[in-house]
């Protein structure tokens, strides 16, 4: 799935609470699902718990859903952001990167957007998460196109209320890939 895409279709199960809620409630849920990514691998290094990648592939999924929402609220396309490593250098930059500290980059890069939320700060985020998907050897389209299939499932028209707090949590695993 294209960024395009993806932006438009995430765009559609959208809550729309009101001009600067949507935008606090974005800014919010990027912050949620950096937590639940962190505290995965804080799991792993504290308890020595197995990483269940299924979940950590669908909150990486929920993130993009949230920074989708902040950029069509701004009038910004997510495709204008992202960035595929491909010089020599940023893959070396990769390699040597471990993921723990990537997902504290991420989660300054969140405060960054929260504390000024501009199109540089958007940018960083996108590209620390791409980045970070690339560490972990994921195939972003293919957790784009989980997110809105999971998102199809919950909301079969468009957001309500209802769907949002009757989920069949089932169902919405299903959809998602291993």
């Amino acid at each position: 799935m294209k960024w395009k895409q993806y932006q438009k279709e995430a765009f559609q199960t959208n809550a729309n609470l009101g001009e600067g809620l949507d935008t606090i409630h974005m800014l919010l849920g990027m912050s949620t699902e950096i937590g639940e990514l962190q505290d995965a691998f804080k799991k792993k290094i504290a308890y020595g718990k197995k990483i269940d990648w299924k979940n950590v592939k669908e909150e990486v999924g929920d993130l993009f859903w949230y920074i989708a929402g902040l950029a069509e609220f701004k009038g910004w396309y997510m495709d204008e952001f992202v960035h595929t490593p491909v010089t020599d250098y940023e893959i070396e930059m990769i390699d040597k990167t471990d993921v723990n500290t990537m997902l504290l980059g991420l989660t300054c890069q969140v405060s960054d957007l929260i504390a000024e939320t501009s199109r540089l700060s958007l940018a960083s985020l996108i590209a620390g998460v791409v980045f970070t998907c690339h560490k972990l050897e994921f195939d972003v389209e293919r957790i784009l196109e989980n997110n809105i299939e999971k998102l199809r499932e919950r909301y079969p028209n468009s957001f309500t209320k209802y769907d949002a707090l009757n989920r069949n949590l089932k169902v919405e695993s299903e959809v998602l890939d291993e």
